[in-house]
């Protein structure tokens, strides 16, 4: 007689750590439109041209934030969306200045973006 190990998603969840889940999951939620503005100011401020550093830098640790919560708390699209703007970020950042063409791409993942985060 053998024994399998049950999968972890099938197995209840405490009623108080799905209650704290889901209050997390709720407030990531709520906070999304802030952390929209705040990616969309710093690609504002950054432009076309040289990028200053460290706009450069907080813009980079906000997209990848928000691509790594995103997944984690069961909002796949947002995940998707944000780590395609953040590959394109870092691709633009190693050039000596940012063209009007990036910019284009990169408005055009932040309306991807945009949209997944209205969806939510």
């Amino acid at each position: 007689m053998s024994m399998t190990t049950p999968d972890p998603a099938d197995l209840p969840l405490d009623p108080a750590l799905d209650a704290r889940l889901t209050e997390l999951r709720n407030r990531f939620r709520g906070v999304l439109p802030q952390r929209m503005d705040s990616i969309v100011t710093r690609l504002a401020t950054l432009g076309v041209g040289v990028w200053d550093g460290a706009i450069r830098e907080d813009l980079k640790t906000e997209v990848h934030s928000l691509a790594g919560s995103a997944g984690l708390f069961g909002y796949e699209q947002i995940g998707v969306a944000a780590s395609a703007l953040e590959r394109l970020i870092m691709r633009v950042a190693k050039q000596p200045a940012a063209s009007q063409a990036d910019m284009d791409d990169i408005q055009s993942l932040v309306s991807r973006l945009k949209d997944a985060v209205d969806a939510a």
